[in-house]
């Protein structure tokens, strides 16, 4: 199975790849000897230490207790204060690694790990006390079976908490992933929004989204100069370059200042920058460029040029989500007093309020020379293409959730399996006593519903509190960007719905194989 997942996921990477990094073609699978290795002692490591616990309730409690299901039970509720407190340490432990300072990364998914086995050991406690405060709502909702259902959580919790904490960890972790690409994605489309401002583009083709490694020759421009419609032109340049070890990417920019406001600054006197950009005085970087570096306004940077190394002051921070590589954005005069370029990278059309989109389309590609690559597109096309190319980079974590739920929905399974052998004994007795088939169906409905629904709420807290892990600390180490949290309360309901759905699926082959086991067999003893 993995080794197919695998072969399906290397197309989505190597998408993701090619639209953000360098292109590459993957022509075969290479299955390597340590991945399977680490997988079946995986396996064999996992189903061990699953197995000690019950081995050594098994071989340590004397016969008659082991035979008694409520004594077992009994010693698991008193041991829930104990977890409680464990886990609270947990908490604390976790939340410290992720507010330690820095940006090692290793330190905030042990941190995340450590966060979530802490929440996970408060499942008990909030079981027993989301059914005490449902037990009585659903007794007058739904008589004696809805008191029976809420009731046999109760009894059975010790295997019925690990089947709950594991649905609502998966579904938790695509509540805090969905919540954190729907924040990403809002704060991108906002930020194009503001930062594509003019009606028309025209770029040289790159070759990857992130790179403006294309160039528009420099006699295109004055081309432009007797289409009618046109009121205003931007333009830039961007070029590659070493400095040392280290690699920048420079961008003379020459633009209004009335569309300079399509820049949000992070850092820096907005009302100081457009004199001090204009003057030449100093330059503007992004805020992933100033996060891999320790930059702040007022620092001063070293780049290589023609002329040599130069420094630069910086004025203002401003947010840009087009790349993690970071830009050093300068006047154009600047770039070009520095760099013998005279070629663009991009050219943007502002048009006239009469002018026809369609028609000035027209007209620019009419100036392009047959041999001359150059792409010429609407905003809104632009808009919607960057939009695709960010939907089409998390398609791979939309499958790794769905994964995380299909397991959490296996081990749902398995645990209302076993419980289905400890309960023969019990709803043979239920049948005996005049309970019919149609009847135990809805018990075991009832109660796989509520272990659903307790699973969702449980999920709600643990996947924003991941969510917001995400967005605030392990993207900002990562790369530097600045989120915008978005609270999704749709996403939430989702969610419950998701829980409360997969509960109910996982039980219908164990409450068939339940209402269908002959009485007399299930009350038979060895």
């Amino acid at each position: 199975i993995g080794i197919l997942l695998g072969k399906g996921l290397v197309r989505l990477v190597t998408q993701s790849i090619n639209d953000l990094y360098f292109v590459v073609s993957v022509r075969s699978l290479d299955i390597a000897f340590g991945s399977l290795l680490k997988g079946i002692l995986l396996g064999i490591g996992a189903t061990f230490f699953a197995a000690l616990k019950p081995a050594r309730e098994a071989t340590s409690a004397p016969a008659r207790a082991v035979l008694s299901r409520s004594l077992l039970e009994s010693n698991f509720i008193q041991r829930i204060p104990v977890i409680s407190l464990t886990s609270v340490l947990f908490l604390l432990a976790g939340a410290a690694l992720l507010w330690l300072p820095g940006t090692n990364i290793y330190s905030s998914y042990s941190g995340i790990v450590i966060l979530v086995f802490g929440f996970t050991l408060l499942t008990p406690v909030t079981i027993l006390l989301i059914v005490r405060m449902m037990t009585p709502f659903m007794g007058r909702a739904l008589g004696i079976f809805g008191r029976m259902a809420a009731r046999d959580i109760m009894t059975q919790l010790s295997r019925i908490n690990v089947a709950i904490a594991a649905l609502s960890l998966a579904v938790a972790t695509a509540v805090g992933v969905g919540t954190m690409i729907d924040s990403f994605r809002s704060t991108v489309v906002d930020w194009l929004e503001a930062r594509l401002q003019a009606d028309i583009f025209i770029s040289a083709p790159s070759s990857v989204a992130r790179l403006n490694d294309g160039s528009i020759s420099g006699d295109f421009l004055p081309r432009l100069d007797n289409v009618p419609g046109i009121r205003e032109i931007d333009y830039y340049r961007e070029i590659e370059v070493r400095t040392g070890d280290d690699v920048h990417y420079v961008r003379g920019i020459d633009i209004e200042e009335h569309n300079f406001s399509g820049y949000r600054f992070k850092a820096g006197n907005p009302d100081e920058l457009w004199q001090k950009f204009m003057a030449n005085e100093a330059v503007v970087v992004s805020e992933t460029y100033a996060f891999h570096r320790n930059l702040n306004v007022g620092s001063m940077i070293e780049i290589n040029t023609d002329r040599g190394e130069a420094s630069f002051k910086i004025a203002g921070i401003y947010y840009d989500y087009a790349s993690d590589l970071g830009i050093v954005a300068m006047n154009y005069s600047l770039f070009r007093r520095y760099y013998d370029d005279d070629t663009f990278s991009g050219i943007s059309l502002f048009l006239k309020d009469d002018a026809d989109l369609q028609q000035v389309m027209t007209a620019v590609e009419a100036r392009k020379k047959p041999d001359e690559a150059v792409i010429v597109m609407s905003q809104r096309a632009l808009l919607d293409t960057s939009i695709e190319i960010f939907d089409r980079t998390f398609i791979i974590t939309n499958v790794l959730q769905i994964l995380a739920i299909l397991v959490a929905f296996i081990g749902i399974l398995s645990a209302f399996m076993a419980l289905q052998l400890e309960r023969r004994r019990e709803f043979g007795i239920l049948r005996a006593n005049g309970m019919t088939i149609r009847q135990i169906w809805k018990l075991v409905s009832i109660q796989t519903a509520l272990m659903g629904f307790i699973a969702g709420v449980l999920s709600l807290p643990l996947g924003n509190l991941l969510a917001w892990v995400l967005i605030y600390i392990i993207n900002k180490r990562s790369f530097g960007w600045t989120l915008q949290f978005q609270f999704r309360p749709d996403l939430l309901v989702q969610a419950v719905l998701l829980a409360v759905v997969a509960a109910i699926l996982a039980g219908i082959y164990p409450a068939w194989r339940m209402a269908h086991t002959s009485p007399a067999i299930a009350m038979r003893e060895e």
